[in-house]
This record gives structure tokens, sequence and C-alpha cells, in this order.
């Protein structure tokens, strides 16, 4: 029944298990894509071999993702080829458990398949299970299928199955596991007797498996927020007349590489006065803001600052724009008239795929703007409401303007859609609306009955060793992981190696289950290594994860010496002049410890400074002035550097000695050329000199001799002494 065939994406029938790494959701457009290809083997209720079907599934999913993030995968069906009518055809996926990845909202199917006729396409969640189902729907009761055709049919040729979007919120590190795969009815085997049932199985199921599985772990580890850029796509400036009034500018949000930001809002604020926060649109990640500008009154321009703040995201980091806005005076010419041109805006909604028992139906909106004169340019901004309340914003590319929103099932929705004024290419745009009536139908179904395979469990184990029995700073040292289960050897399994509890690597066992893994040591002491692997299905089994014993290594004991020493010299050589510097230059042995090793300068006990020794020539110098006799030491300060640890030592002192001819400001009374000295180099001048001084020297002293006298003799006066609280003398000559 099944054709083979040179693969365009090749046909599609299987049982594909991924595991898949993921990161945070750029909606709308997902990280990665990986297109594996698979060989499976079919079967009737696990009974009965076919040929084997090749198939490229494709997979949308982020590289990485931390714990706490949300992201997005989105599994996307091939192509089937058949060669006879068949019926209830279906999909199934498992998704990972409640407490490992959380379902956000509701999953979403993105497209709409391919060749294939009868029920409506639905989504069916089983969180026991952890099973989605994707079906045509129409499914019956009962396990025993009917002979009449029913769900999803194919009559004969290609098909292909929607594809599925789903979001999860990552709660703890390690691996997520997605699987994929097919069940179809046919009449073209034989009867199979059910013993359960007691009765005839007459439309045989088929199922068919995937045998390539692939494995990755969530990190504990938050991705890093990457560096955004937030633009005023109308340029630096806006002008405005003077009688102000309300205007709209796009801001635009791009990341490091140029791609547009959709997630996030933007605060803008005029002149510092907070003006709106606006979400950016998925669509090209814009933001669409609205400025009240106020009337000028004045004969002068007013200038405005507009400033526009990506407030950013834990993906995201923030980012700001400038933009000035420049109202005229009222004095100023009147701007040249503005052509207007009349617009007529056309408001569709599309439903998207319904997702049973959900509480919304996600719908497309999409406003086709036309112009009176021309086309209406791209940048004109479309607001969506319902009763008053903006749904959504979005941006016009080529006459059209996108949004995705979410309205409540079962109901009727009046939705707006108006194209705002604008004034783009050097005429305005006038605004202008549409309002539709989008009756949103009821997403309530009966939950079928589904039957699962169940994957029988094996223990593995993971033996750790090591290459080497101690460890040195910067050599790795090789690490090999053996994983083993009761079946052998097991090759293709993911193994994590820690190093004192923290991620080091990954490596994939080969054919004979052996993982190795290089194991950098950074740093001296013991190193506790660790090898674990996580849970991995099979085609026939599920191999339960395992964790190595520990594996403690150290790294080698430093070398302790005692022979360190240190000599101190000084250049230029004694004797130097007053003011000279004076280079003083420390030398260390041996060469083993001047790698990180440290000199304090001293003179006498006052530390000049501490010098850092070069490793290339084992020296340290400090440069010192020759303002007077200076006795001068330095020290190798005890230490340890990844080859050693050695003592400290003390240099024999160095003393550096001025010439007395360049002293500054000394007096020497023999030398006449000194500046100050009055003594004269002949004898004239000596008598001269002699004769000043003792014609001067009595002066001072006579002069505070008078003072002392004038001042005693105040005192004796009677209103001298009153002024100052003075008691009066007693008579000279005693009275009576």
């Amino acid at each position: 029944m099944f054709v083979t065939r040179p693969a365009r994406r090749r046909s599609v029938t299987a049982l594909t298990v991924m595991s898949l790494t993921a990161t945070l959701l750029q909606s709308p457009a997902l990280a990665a894509t990986t297109s594996t290809p698979l060989t499976h083997q079919c079967s009737v209720l696990g009974r009965t071999s076919f040929s084997p079907i090749t198939e490229d599934v494709q997979v949308d999913a982020p590289e990485e993702v931390a714990v706490g993030d949300t992201f997005t995968v989105r599994i996307s069906p091939g192509v089937m080829s058949v060669d006879k009518p068949v019926w209830g055809l279906n999909y199934r996926l498992s998704i990972p458990a409640p407490a490992e990845a959380k379902l956000v909202g509701e999953p979403r199917l993105v497209s709409e398949g391919s060749g294939l006729i009868g029920g409506s396409p639905r989504v069916t969640t089983l969180p026991p299970l952890r099973q989605l189902i994707v079906d045509g729907g129409d499914r019956p009761g009962s396990f025993h299928r009917p002979r009449d055709p029913y769900g999803w049919q194919a009559q004969g040729g290609e098909f292909q199955f929607p594809a599925i979007e789903m979001t999860f919120e990552a709660l703890r590190a390690g691996s997520l596991h997605f699987g994929y795969y097919n069940e179809i009815l046919t009449p073209d085997f034989a009867a199979i007797s059910y013993s359960t049932t007691g009765s005839s199985l007459l439309n045989p199921v088929v199922y068919c498996r995937g045998n390539k599985l692939a494995t990755v772990t969530v990190s504990d580890t938050p991705a890093e927020a990457a560096p955004t850029t937030t633009t005023f796509t109308d340029g630096a400036e806006t002008q405005v007349a003077a009688s102000g009034g309300e205007i709209t500018l796009p801001v635009q949000v791009t990341g490091d590489d140029g791609t547009a930001v959709t997630t996030g809002e933007v605060a803008v604020t005029l002149d510092g006065r907070p003006v709106e926060t606006t979400a950016l649109s998925p669509q090209g990640g814009i933001a669409a803001i609205t400025i009240p500008i106020p009337e000028n009154t004045t004969a002068e321009p007013v200038t405005y600052s507009l400033t526009a703040h990506y407030l950013g995201t834990d993906r995201y980091q923030e980012s700001s724009a400038m933009h000035r806005i420049v109202v005229a005076g009222t004095s100023a010419p009147a701007p040249a008239p503005v052509e207007e041109v009349a617009t007529t805006t056309t408001l569709a909604a599309r439903a998207g795929d319904l997702i049973d028992n959900a509480t919304t139906v996600a719908y497309t909106l999409q406003a086709t703007v036309t112009a009176a004169v021309g086309t209406v340019p791209d940048g004109a901004v479309v607001k969506f409401t319902e009763h008053g309340q903006t749904l959504a914003t979005a941006v016009v590319s080529n006459g059209v303007a996108t949004a995705q929103v979410a309205l409540g099932e079962d109901a009727q929705h009046r939705i707006t859609a108006t194209l705002q004024d604008v004034d783009l290419a050097g005429k305005r745009y006038l605004a202008s609306s549409d309002t539709q009536v989008v009756a949103v139908p009821s997403t309530a179904v009966e939950t079928p009955e589904v039957t699962t395979p169940i994957l029988p469990m094996e223990e593995t184990t993971i033996t750790l060793s090591a290459a080497a029995e101690t460890l040195a700073v910067g050599a790795p040292v090789p690490l090999t992981a053996t994983v083993t289960s009761p079946q052998g050897k097991r090759a293709g399994i993911v193994v994590t190696f820690r190093d004192n509890g923290r991620n080091i690597g990954q490596a994939t066992t080969d054919a004979s289950g052996v993982a190795t893994f290089a194991a950098p040591v950074t740093v001296d002491g013991r190193h506790t290594f660790h090898a674990v692997s996580a849970d991995q299905p099979t085609d026939t089994v599920l191999l339960l994860g395992a964790s190595s014993a520990d594996l403690t290594l150290a790294t080698r004991p430093k070398t302790t010496i005692n022979n360190a020493t240190i000599s101190l010299t000084a250049a230029p050589q004694q004797p130097v002049a007053f003011g000279d510097t004076v280079t003083l230059t420390a030398t260390v042995t041996p060469a083993t410890v001047v790698n990180n090793a440290w000199v304090s300068f001293y003179e006498g006990d006052t530390l000049l400074a501490d010098v850092q020794v070069d490793p290339a020539t084992g020296t340290a110098s400090l440069p010192v002035v020759a303002t007077a006799t200076r006795t001068l030491t330095a020290r190798l300060n005890p230490g340890t550097n990844t080859q050693v640890s050695y003592n400290g030592a003390d240099s024999a002192p160095v003393t550096i000695t001025p010439t007395s001819d360049d002293y500054r400001f000394v007096i020497d009374p023999n030398d006449p050329a000194t500046p100050g000295n009055t003594a004269g180099s002949s004898a004239e001048g000596a008598g001269q000199g002699s004769s000043d001084t003792e014609s001067s020297s009595p002066m001072p002293v006579l002069v505070v001799l008078v003072l002392a006298i004038l001042a005693g003799g105040l005192t004796l006066l009677p209103p001298v002494r009153q002024q100052f609280n003075l008691p009066p003398l007693p008579p000279l000559i005693p009275l009576g």
C-alpha cells in the first residue's frame, strides 16, 4: 500500500522520537530548523512487519533554553504517499512531563496540510499520558474500528498532515523529549482476531515507527541578554505646524544581528514626561507611538525632545532612541499645503486551527488599505479595536496590515480596523475604518478514547575513568564514560560531565558505548568528576538515565623553596646632582619565583611603593629623587605561583648622596656666593658688616623696653583701671 519515492521532503509515516534543545522564543520565527532523515518499520498492531519507509521530519526549535525560559517547538510532518484509499489518519506527539516543562496556552496548528478530505482538523491534549493527538475528528467512541471510513481520508497519491506549534516554559534542567508517530486504517490487510474483546478486527491499524533519536539537555544557566538598537524609522526630526495636534511615529527595535525584536514594550517620554508604553508588534518589531503636541502660541519655534526606551526582556537588553519635534512659531511662514488623500480600509478575519476545549480561538486580522490616488505607503499604522479597546496595532506593508489576536470562543465579536492619519511621502493619508462581526465557534468536544503504546524500561550504568592520576593547572585531563545496559554497550547516549557539581561539557557514546571528554583544569586543589545521562527512548525500549560514581583527582602539590634572593642597585652611579632622578632596580632569583612576585621598596621603615616583578627580566624598578642623603632597601614578599611557594628576602641597603654644591636654599656663612649672606670677601666689607651689626642690634631691645614701660604706666592711671575692672591702688603713704 505504501510507495517510497525520491523525496522533496521524503514521505512521512513514522514514529520520530526527538529530544529538542530549546531557547527563548523569537515569535513568530523560531531560532533553529532541523530536518532528520529517518527509516521506519511499520506493523499491524505490532505483529506484522512491512517494507521500510524513509522520510524527513522538519523540527523548528531554539538551540538552547535555560530554566524559567519560554520557548516554542514546531513539528512539521512531511509528505506521505499511498496507492490505495486509507482513513482514520492521525498523528500523535509525546510531550515533556508537566514537572519538566509546562505547556503555555494551547497548541496551535500553523498549516492546513494537503491531500486530506473528511473532518475538520483538531488537536486533543491528554496531560496524564503526556500526548497530543492531531486528527480529522469523528473518531468512534470504542477501540474497535468501524469498517466505514471516518476522520481524515486519503484516496491515493500524496497527502501531508498540518504542522503544529507548542509553547512551553522550562521548569528544570534535563532533557526534554518530543515524540511523533502516525496511525493509518486500511481494509487491505487480513483480518486479525483481537482476543480481549472476542471480536474480529476487520480494519487493522498500521503503526509506523522511526529508529533515530536525538537528545539535548536544558541548561540551568540563563542565557545572556542580547544587545538591541531602538530607532525612529521616520528619522531624527519631525516638523509640526504651530497648531500642534497628535502625530504618530513608528519605533523599531532590532537585535545585534539586524533581525527585528518582536517581544517587549517601548516606553515614551516627551521632555521627560511619560507619554505611553506600547508593545512591539509581532510583525516587524515596530511600536506605533501617538504623541499629543500642544499648540505653539509664541513667535519662535518650540523644540521638544522625544525619547523611546525599549524596556528589554530576559532575552534582550534595553536600548533607547532620541527624536526632535519642532513646532513652528506663529510668525513663521505657514507650511506648504499638504495634499490630502482619501483612503479605504477593508477588514477580513480568518480563524486559525480550533483547539479542543480552549477558551479562545486564534484569529488573523487583515486590513487591506487603498488610496484614492496611488497606494498607501508602507509605515502607515492600523489599529484593531473591539468596543473601544485596542486588540492590536499593525504597520502597513504592501497595502496590508496583519495582526494575530485571540478571541473568546462561542461568541460574537465586533472588530474595527482603523487606518490612522499619517503624513508620508509628502502627502497626508486620511483615516478610514471598517467594522466586521466575527462569529467565533465553540471549541467544546468530547475526549476520545486513546490507546498509547508504552515502551518497556531498561536500566543503564555509567563507569567513569580518567587518563591521569594527578592534575596540573592548564592541562586538560581526558575522561572516559562507558554506558552499558543488560543488552550490552549503548551507542548514541548523551553523557554530561561535571566537575565539583558544575556541568563542564557533554559527549555522545560511540558504537562501543564510550563517550570521551577533555576536562579543563583551571584551579589548584581537589576535583571531583561525575558523569550522568538522562532518560533516552529507542525504537524498542526506554533507556533510563544513570549516574556514575565520583572520581576524585587532585593537582600536584607545589614545591617549596627557601633560597629566593633579592639584590638592589641604583642608576646612575653615585655621586648624583641634587634633584636628579635615580632608578632603583631590584633583581629577584631564581627564575621560578619571578612569576607573580612583588617587591616592596623602603626608605628606613617607610614604605615607598609595591612593584610587581617583570617575569621576563626578573626585575622590579622604582624612580626616586635625590633631594638629600637617602638609605633605601628592597624586600621580596613571600608568596606562591603555579610552580612553587617561596620565601621572602631583604636586599642590602643602597645610599644616595647628592653633591653639596647643588643644595638649594642652604646659607653657608663662609660662602660669599650663598644667597642672603651679608659677609664680605674683603676686610673693608667685613668691617662694615660688623659695624652695621653692632649699631643695629640694640635697637629692638630698646623699643621693647620703652613699650613695656608705657604699658605699665598706663595701668597706674585710675580711669584705665576702672575701664578694665582693676581694684584701686593703695596709697603710697598710709593715711591717718
